[in-house]
């Protein structure tokens, strides 16, 4: 038990060195393409760090994923960053994204053997409900600002929305499933980080 405790401590810990380093270096974690669209790479370490440590790592992570958000959106004021400034826009999602993630690794576990697949589906799902989660914040809490208005104008929000996820989703699917898939499963066949 002890030294289970020790093990999701030290992943924690080289997890959230990785979000603090990628949320620092200018367009590491959180990529600017233009005065819209952003890409967030942050959760894959977030999903890499939780399937391999579990679901206490999974949502540590994801919090911290969300006060990265949270805190970077003060610091890069530009864009769409502004209305990541209110939690319930830049940590909520993410800690809701953390939950769902764990609940998507146990139910593919369950559907499939083959430890690609599942980290692959996983990584695929997570990033899907995550991106739909921060869209809805976004529209719930951000849409109908004054802020939202002067930036977009006279712009259909759901044609926004509809853009974002077509555009950012898919990539950011993509890269998690290929990026962030292998890794996790390399990381969980060694030795070290068999499950218990």
């Amino acid at each position: 038990m002890r030294d289970a405790r020790v093990k999701q401590m030290t992943l924690i810990a080289m997890f959230v060195a990785i979000i603090a380093v990628m949320t620092i270096v200018p367009q590491l974690g959180f990529i600017t393409i233009g005065p819209i669209v952003g890409i967030t790479l942050i959760h894959i370490p977030v999903l890499i760090g939780g399937v391999v440590g579990g679901r206490r790592v999974m949502i540590a992570l994801a919090f911290t994923f969300g006060i990265a958000s949270f805190i970077m959106a003060f610091f890069r004021p530009e864009g769409l960053n502004v209305f990541f400034q209110n939690p319930l826009v830049s940590v909520l999602p993410r800690i809701l994204f953390g939950v769902a993630a764990w609940y998507l690794y146990v139910f593919f576990k369950k559907l499939m053997e083959d430890d690609v697949l599942i980290f692959g589906a996983t990584f695929v799902g997570a990033t899907l409900t995550h991106t739909l989660i921060v869209l809805l914040m976004l529209y719930l809490f951000a849409a109908q600002s004054q802020v939202f208005t002067d930036f977009f104008g006279d712009a259909n929000v759901l044609n926004f929305i509809w853009l974002i996820l077509g555009s950012n989703g898919v990539l950011e699917m993509l890269l998690a499933a290929v990026v962030g898939a292998p890794i996790a499963y390399r990381l969980r066949s060694t030795e070290y980080f068999q499950e218990d």
